[in-house]
């Protein structure tokens, strides 16, 4: 995998620059940060911290997959976004993999951004990647190509309440 710098704007994604925050982009010929999580975050933090990583929606899994290169042990496709404040990080789904088989500490404000994040595929979710990315012609291609812009949900909705509508004016058992 391509190694960037933790809070670095640049990564293989489709726009690099503010506000994008690469984070767990690591590669074993680079020194990363270690160590056990800081101000006190207890055990159970890092499992949370874990859980949310684990369930976390990936994007760009069509680009390939990645074997940890420092184990050899796990295996990891795509991207997970997370938004916080002013910032989208963005880190390889092997980040837990990474703080957990090869403690690295990622920076504390991704870890609040991952404790924070509302469900992703909650709408809440996805206004929260439309305010970051919607003044940008890139972000506004990568939010309606992956559905997430105010604009794409509603687009969907309405085609899936016409179809809801035809399917129960057929008598559709289903379309309830």
């Amino acid at each position: 995998m391509t190694h960037y710098p933790d809070k670095s704007s640049n990564c293989q994604w489709h726009f690099t620059g503010k506000p994008l925050c690469s984070i767990g982009w690591l590669h074993p010929s680079h020194d990363y940060p270690q160590g056990a999580l800081r101000r006190g975050l207890k055990v159970d933090t890092l499992a949370k911290v874990l859980a949310q990583l684990a369930v976390a929606r990936q994007f760009l899994c069509h680009r390939g997959m990645h074997e940890c290169e420092f184990c050899w042990k796990d295996m990891c496709s795509g991207a997970l976004l997370f938004p916080w404040k002013d910032s989208l990080f963005i880190a390889p789904p092997m980040v837990g993999h990474y703080m957990e088989a090869h403690s690295y500490l990622p920076p504390e404000d991704f870890i609040e951004a991952v404790l924070n994040c509302p469900p992703q595929t909650s709408n809440e979710y996805c206004d929260l990647l439309d305010d970051l990315l919607h003044n940008r012609e890139d972000g506004k291609d990568f939010l309606e190509k992956e559905t997430l812009s105010r604009a794409a949900r509603k687009r969907r909705d309405e085609v899936k309440d016409e179809w809801l509508s035809h399917l129960r004016s057929i008598g559709d058992p289903y379309a309830q």
